[in-house]
């Protein structure tokens, strides 16, 4: 790792690949915990690799769909995305689109409802994290009184770790990640079959409702709202009835510890 302001693309390459020893891995970690910034560039860097491999697992003669290409060849879009990034984004348009339909007028509607980009980040940061092997999360279960304080100042609104032990899964751990340049807190939690749900939490945007929506996007469901102080996403990869059954035991958590 070198002395710098931050970190290097070469050192954050090396980290996401897992090509660090066990002591540049302490390194990199001490320091993304204190410089969000950086963590924000390794989650925009895991995503980008994500979408990478989504894309080359897509069978070579599935068509795109209607708009894409007319999307990517946008003189606007070409600025900001020069090179490979528009690989990326091709494959992030893919994974908006989802199933033949849902294209055209609600691809504008998503971009303009702030409640759909909060969800779709949190989606984006389940797909990054849940199916991480080594290091799921930067600080685990077993530290949680220090990682609930430190998210709570990087948030600035004290957070709490719902217990989902009734729905029968455990806490593993969390991480810092970047919400439109703002932090947010990324919970994640395990049941006894390695299944992965993660809870996205940031300070409140004020365009949350307390009553709760969903999105199914890829094969992953998402249940996000708000108490009004802080603004939450639970997603994962399971149907609809069986997150909202989590979602229940998060409130009942959250209200349960409120009122202690």
């Amino acid at each position: 790792m070198t002395e710098a302001e931050h970190l290097s693309d070469m050192d954050i390459n090396a980290y996401v690949d897992g090509e660090l020893d066990a002591q540049e891995l302490a390194q990199i970690e001490i320091w993304l915990a204190d410089h969000p910034l950086d963590a924000a560039r390794v989650h925009a860097y895991k995503l980008q690799r994500l979408q990478l491999h989504m894309l080359y697992d897509l069978p070579k003669d599935m068509p795109l769909p209607p708009g894409v290409r007319e999307a990517l060849a946008d003189s606007g879009v070409r600025r900001w995305l020069p090179g490979w990034r528009q690989i990326a984004a091709g494959v992030m348009l893919l994974a908006i689109g989802g199933a033949g339909g849902f294209w055209g007028n609600n691809v504008g509607q998503l971009q303009a409802d702030p409640s759909n980009q909060f969800v779709n980040r949190a989606i984006n940061a389940y797909a990054v994290y849940a199916y991480e092997g080594a290091r799921p999360v930067e600080i685990s279960a077993n530290d949680e009184t220090d990682y609930v304080t430190w998210l709570s100042d990087r948030l600035g609104q004290p957070i709490r770790t719902p217990d989902l032990t009734p729905a029968g899964f455990e806490l593993i751990g969390g991480r810092l990640v970047n919400d439109r340049g703002e932090p947010a807190a990324l919970l994640m939690y395990e049941n006894d079959s390695g299944g992965r749900v993660t809870l996205y939490v940031r300070r409140s945007s004020g365009v949350l409702g307390t009553s709760f929506k969903t999105l199914a996007q890829q094969h992953k469901t998402a249940i996000y709202w708000s108490d009004r102080a802080l603004d939450y996403a639970l997603a994962g990869e399971m149907k609809e009835n069986e997150l909202k059954i989590i979602k229940k035991t998060i409130s009942q958590a959250i209200e349960a510890r409120a009122s202690t």
